[in-house]
């Protein structure tokens, strides 16, 4: 690899990388094929699949940890 100048060129040439450490250190807490929480069909407001996905999530986390992060990239 050239050298970097810029933040862009080192994610052009690290990110793939950067982003699977990140997914092997904190794997997801729910993946699609897994049951939704019934609540959820209780919204008035009907959330986007990965909206769902989310806030599953989140909901998984509260279950072990008194807080919980969403991280949009």
């Amino acid at each position: 690899m050239g050298e970097l100048t810029c933040i862009n060129d080192y994610l052009r040439g690290y990110g793939a990388e950067l982003g699977q450490r990140v997914v092997d250190q904190f794997p997801p807490l729910h993946q699609p094929s897994d049951p939704v929480w019934p609540a959820i069909h209780e919204l008035k407001r009907h959330p986007f699949p990965a909206q769902t996905l989310a806030i599953m999530g989140i909901v998984k986390r509260w279950e072990e940890a008194r807080c919980a992060a969403a991280v949009v990239t």
